[in-house]
């Protein structure tokens, strides 16, 4: 059985999961060596990085998806790569959506609001988290908003898209791999985090 009945209506062949993340090798690299340290490991955005993760047998992985298909094409590659993997896989219903989880309808919009906050909501608190899936820039203001100072943020796709260099405001850069960026939770909040946060909760990319 999987974690979800539910089905999206928008395209029906079954996902094909691959066992790395869809990034450059140099991102790869660099996510991998972070992995190895991490005990708890949350990703936005479930996929070839959810196989990576438990390949690097993190201790505890949490994986936030809007596209629960696809989230159950992975929870079945992990129940057979991976069956005592203390995996949280999280579904958050933000309407219709279509590949790569885009939600696809504006009058679901107040429900976008818990696909950043949702993994923290439920009280989870990793030290590793990657930014790699829908509502990027809020998830990664949500991330300075809820983690604990110090937790590392791995933020792909991030050198060549300015609509995500709001979060320099409020984030501690420490790294350039390649087009991903490494950040770190600083130990205050910065101004106006909040209000960048509700407002980025409006933006899916």
């Amino acid at each position: 059985m999987t974690m979800a009945t539910q089905t999206s209506k928008t395209y029906r062949a079954e996902p094909l999961i691959g066992d790395t993340p869809w990034m450059t090798k140099t991102c790869i690299h660099a996510l991998g060596r972070l992995l190895q340290d991490s005990r708890c490991f949350l990703e936005y955005g479930a996929g070839g990085s959810t196989r990576f993760a438990a390949a690097h047998e993190v201790k505890s992985l949490i994986s936030v998806e809007s596209d629960v298909r696809f989230l159950n094409a992975v929870d079945g590659c992990i129940q057979r790569d991976s069956p005592n993997l203390d995996w949280h896989p999280i579904h958050v219903d933000i309407g219709r959506v279509g590949p790569l989880g885009y939600p696809l309808q504006l009058k679901s919009m107040r429900r976008w609001l818990r696909y950043p906050s949702r993994p923290w909501v439920a009280g989870h608190q990793p030290d590793l988290v990657l930014i790699d899936g829908r509502f990027r820039l809020a998830c990664a203001l949500a991330t300075a908003y809820y983690a604990q100072p110090g937790t590392t943020i791995f933020f792909d796709d991030y050198l060549y898209r300015p609509w995500y260099w709001t979060a320099e405001r409020f984030l501690s850069m420490v790294a350039k791999p390649g087009r991903a960026r490494i950040f770190k939770v600083p130990d205050t909040h910065r101004p106006h985090l909040r209000a960048a946060l509700v407002s980025a909760c409006r933006d899916p990319r």
